[in-house]
């Protein structure tokens, strides 16, 4: 970060999923132009990751809104609910992916949102993420996979 104050963007999501929220905010960067960098990981949103560049709007609320992505930043994003019978366990799924340098961050409840940095190999972080799937740590879902997968 450069030392600019960190802002709330509105990203829209549909009331009549699972959440029931018609919006999300995330924490952004104002970089000009009216392009932020975002400064956290969604928990709902598809298609956005940590330090993706998108381009807002302030609405007739002075409320900053979400546009576009303009430049995603090779992060990538997946979401875990904790599976409340196996609370013990996540630590020790989640070890493995931490020394890859994911990192997370707690929602509401069990929630959990993931960031995959860019020199992480995304095979064998998903992989790890299948394990705790399998082992009954957590469901999982992607939010947005910003990696180059090479498909054979």
């Amino acid at each position: 970060m450069t030392g600019t104050a960190l802002v709330k963007l509105a990203l829209p999501l549909d009331s009549s999923d699972w959440h029931g929220s018609g919006a999300e905010t995330v924490w952004a960067e104002p970089l000009g132009e009216e392009h932020y960098r975002i400064d956290n990981s969604p928990f709902f949103f598809f298609g956005l990751s940590y330090q993706d560049i998108v381009a807002a709007t302030e609405d007739e609320h002075d409320q900053l809104r979400f546009r576009s992505v303009y430049e995603h930043a090779g992060h990538s994003t997946y979401r875990l609910m904790r599976r409340a019978e196996a609370e013990v366990g996540f630590a020790t799924f989640w070890q493995p992916l931490e020394i890859l340098g994911c990192t997370y961050e707690g929602g509401s409840g069990r929630l959990v949102s993931v960031d995959v940095p860019p020199a992480a190999d995304i095979h064998v972080v998903y992989a790890l993420l299948e394990a705790g799937v399998q082992g009954n740590a957590w469901d999982l879902e992607e939010g947005h996979c910003g990696h180059q997968v090479e498909t054979t």
